[in-house]
Formats: structure tokens, C-alpha cells, sequence
């Protein structure tokens, strides 16, 4: 079947139209919703009253859902959903509470970075605090192919990056970290994209320091192009599904005295491959 959607922007990203997410899909239409997923990178779903039930249920049509050790709510034993919040939720703190946030890909700096991610908006101000995402796969694909040539097998080391730190571009020496392909290839397209961004990856492995300090910020100032972006204003209701490995995501900076509540749950992903490696 054909969905029924429109383009977010120039840049990127798909707006799923006429779907109640509170209801089970049927097989022809999850597959669609995945294939749409898979061809965008970025979905919306606008007016989507969903219990923390109906959102696991939809977090399954893109993958494993994650378990979180601490979880905010959801059904019993389930353990999956956090609140990216400002405010108490049922008596719970919310995870990154406040501020701006730069570009990143969730989980970039263990060995198996998420596949997806879920953010289901509760409650959101009318100003400020809109989620940045940008296409890595469509930056990939503008490079000059001497760029290309250059970066084809390079690694990079994301690190996750001590937020109480007095120099946020200064990683901690105990931070988790691994290292990753700078170019990957995803696991079911085999379209190439960038794995580097602006929050957490530390450094490129190979060429000497300063020429590798150089190429990285070559690589993150390329990416953050406005015509490889999209920046989304959110209203209540909306649920926004993003590929976790070809599309990164920011945060716009708020009023913290506004509530902002956000569900948000994860996809199991798997190790990224290099992109040299299929040849």
C-alpha cells in the first residue's frame, strides 16, 4: 500500500499523514511505514495520543525496543521508556533537562550505537526548544570525492562527554569511548554516510593531530549545512522516528521555566560497518 505524506523540508525527513497510531497497524501498513523509514531517515507523526503502551507497540515495528535500567513508565516488566524532561514526571526527575545540545548520534561512543530513536511530545513550549536533525547520509553524498577518497578508511573515537567538565570541548579521561568508521554503511540500505559529530566524537585516528583536528572540523562544519538540515518545532502529540545511524539530532535552547516533556525510547542496533567493507 502507499502511504499518504509530504516532505518536512528541502533537506530531508517525511510527514506520515491519515495514520492513528493508537491502533495496531495492519502488515501492508507497517511495512509501508518502514519502508518510508528507511527512505527518509526521518518520520513524523502529527496528533498521536498514545499511551506508553501504544508507543512501545510502535518502537517495535522499527526494531528491538530498548530496555533502560531506570525507567519512567510503560507497561509492567516492559522497563523502556525515559522522559527527556525539565520538569518532574509522576514524582520523577526527566533525563537532559535543559539547554541546548549540539549534534550527535545516540550511543555513538559504545560498541553497538542505537538503530533508531522514538521522541513522543507530551508537553512543549510555544517558543524555542526544537529538536535539529541533520541527514549524514546526504552530507556523505555532497562530499567532493577527493574527500571521499581521503576519509574512505579512516576511524574516529567518540567519546561520551562529561557534561560537568568547567570546558565542554575538553572530553574526560574516564569517558566511554569507542571508535567507529568516519564513513559507515548501513546494515540494510548499504547507502554510505558520515559517522561524526559535533558532541562526541573526540578525534580522528591516522593523520598526524593538527591535520586530523582539521579534516574533523571540515567534516562536522560540512554536515551542519543548512541543506542537509531539517528543524523541527514541536507541538503535543507529535512522534518523531529517526534513523539513528544516518540522521543526527540537536537541541534548540528553552525558556526552563516552560515545561518540555518528551517520552523517548530507543532500537537495538548493531555494530556500524565500514563502508570500505562492502566494497
Amino acid at each position: 500500500m502507499s502511504l499518504q505524506t509530504r516532505p518536512l523540508s528541502d533537506a530531508f525527513g517525511t510527514e506520515v499523514q491519515g495514520l492513528d497510531l493508537t491502533r495496531p497497524l495492519g502488515s501492508d501498513e507497517a511495512a509501508a511505514v518502514y519502508r518510508a523509514w528507511q527512505s527518509s531517515g526521518l518520520l513524523l507523526f502529527r496528533g498521536q495520543e498514545l499511551s506508553a503502551e501504544d508507543l512501545v507497540r510502535v518502537g517495535a515495528l522499527f526494531g528491538t525496543v530498548e530496555k533502560v535500567r531506570a525507567p519512567d513508565e510503560g507497561p509492567a516488566g516492559s522497563a523502556r521508556i525515559r522522559h527527556v524532561a525539565n520538569c518532574p514526571v509522576a514524582g520523577k526527575a526527566g533525563i537532559l533537562p535543559r539547554g541546548a545540545m549540539q549534534l550527535h548520534t545516540d550511543w555513538c561512543y559504545r560498541e553497538t550505537p542505537y538503530k533508531a530513536g522514538l521522541l513522543h511530545a507530551l508537553e512543549v513550549p510555544d517558543a524555542g526548544g526544537e529538536t535539529v536533525f541533520a541527514s549524514t547520509e546526504k552530507a556523505y553524498a555532497a562530499l567532493p570525492a577527493e574527500t571521499k577518497a581521503r576519509i574512505a578508511d579512516l576511524t574516529a573515537v567518540q567519546a561520551y562527554q562529561n557534561q560537568e567538565t568547567e570546558r565542554p570541548d575538553v572530553f574526560h579521561p574516564e569517558a566511554q569511548r569507542a571508535e567507529h568508521p568516519v564513513v559507515i554503511a548501513h546494515p540494510e540500505t548499504g547507502r554510505r554516510s558520515l559517522f561524526v559529530n559535533r558532541l562526541m566524537t573526540e578525534r580522528i585516528v591516522g593523520p598526524a593531530p593538527d591535520e586530523a583536528a582539521a579534516l574533523l572540523q571540515v567534516l562536522l562544519d560540512h554536515i551542519e549545512r543548512p541543506d542537509f538540515g531539517y528543524r523541527h518545532g514541536w507541538r503535543k502529540g507529535d512522534l518523531m522516528v529517526w534513523d539513528n545511524l544516518t540522521t543526527q539530532h540537536g537541541r534548540r535552547d528553552f525558556d526552563p521555566a516552560v515545561p518540555r516533556i518528551l517520552r523517548r525510547i530507543t532500537i537495538r542496533g548493531g555494530r556500524p560497518m565500514a563502508a570500505s567493507a562492502k566494497g
